[in-house]
C-alpha cells in the first residue's frame, strides 16, 4: 500500500485458491471493497433512479494481466495457469458492480477498459492477437449485459471494428435491423484522456466534435 504497487505472487496464489473457489459463487465476495474505491461506494449511496442510464466501469483482463507482475517481473498475461483464472475472476467483479448498478437504475450497463489490448499487436508481447480473440469471446460470454469496450489506447482498430457504419452494415447484412441499431447507438469522447496542458480546450473541442458526428449520423439516418 505504501509503495501504491499491485504485484502477483505464485505462492500466495496457491494458498488462498482453496479459500477463494470456497466464494467463487458469492458474487459479493469480488466486489470492489471501500479501501479501493471510495468514490465507487460514494456512488453506490447516491439516488440514481430517475437518471436515463448510469455507466460502471472495471479495467479488463488484458490490461490487468500486462500490468500485474510475478515474482519474475514477467506479465501474468502470459502465465498460461493463471490467466484462464483471472479471466473468469475479472467477470465476477464486472458482473457484481452491474448488478449493484441496476439495483439504482434499469439502464444501468458496463464499459471494460482495455487500454492494454494496443499492445497485443506487437511480437514483444508474448501473447497474439488470436489468442485474445478467443480470451476475449469467452471472457464476454461470462458477463452479463449491457456490456462494451472502452479503448483509448491506439491499437489495430480493426481488432474491434471497422468504421462504424462499416459495422452497422455488416450487422445488417445479418439480419439485425439498422435502425434498432442505430437508435440504441451511442457516441462519447474518450475523457480519461482529456488532461492536457491547453486544459478546457482540448475538452471542448472532443465534445464538439463529438456532437457534430452524432448531429450528422442522426440527419444520415432521419433521427429526432
Amino acid at each position: 500500500m505504501e509503495q501504491k504497487t499491485l504485484k502477483f505472487s505464485l505462492d500466495a496464489f496457491i494458498e488462498e485458491f482453496e479459500e477463494t473457489m470456497a466464494h467463487f459463487d458469492d458474487l459479493n465476495y469480488f466486489d470492489v471493497s471501500e479501501t479501493y474505491s471510495a468514490v465507487y461506494h460514494r456512488f453506490l449511496d447516491l439516488d440514481l433512479s430517475e437518471r436515463p442510464a448510469i455507466r460502471g466501469q472495471l479495467e479488463g483482463p488484458v490490461s490487468f494481466g500486462f500490468n500485474v507482475l510475478d515474482q519474475d517481473n514477467r506479465p501474468i498475461l502470459f502465465d498460461d495457469t493463471v490467466r484462464p483464472f483471472m479471466f473468469e475472476f475479472m467477470a465476477k467483479r464486472i458482473n457484481v458492480q452491474l448488478n449493484r448498478l441496476k439495483s439504482l437504475n434499469p439502464n444501468a450497463f458496463m464499459f471494460i477498459d482495455e487500454p492494454g489490448l494496443q499492445f497485443i499487436f506487437s511480437a514483444m508481447s508474448g501473447y497474439g492477437e488470436q489468442k485474445a480473440k478467443t480470451d476475449l469471446d469467452e471472457f464476454f460470454s461470462m458477463i452479463a449485459s449491457p456490456k462494451g469496450i472502452h479503448l483509448c489506447g491506439n491499437p489495430d482498430w480493426d481488432f474491434l471494428a471497422f468504421k462504424l457504419e462499416t459495422i452497422w452494415k455488416a450487422l445488417g447484412n445479418k439480419g439485425i435491423d439498422i435502425d434498432q441499431i442505430v437508435q440504441n447507438s451511442l457516441l462519447s469522447p474518450a475523457t480519461c484522456c482529456l488532461i492536457n496542458q491547453d486544459k478546457e480546450k482540448t475538452v471542448e473541442k472532443a465534445f464538439t466534435r463529438t456532437n457534430q458526428l452524432s448531429a450528422t449520423l442522426r440527419k444520415r439516418y432521419h433521427l429526432s
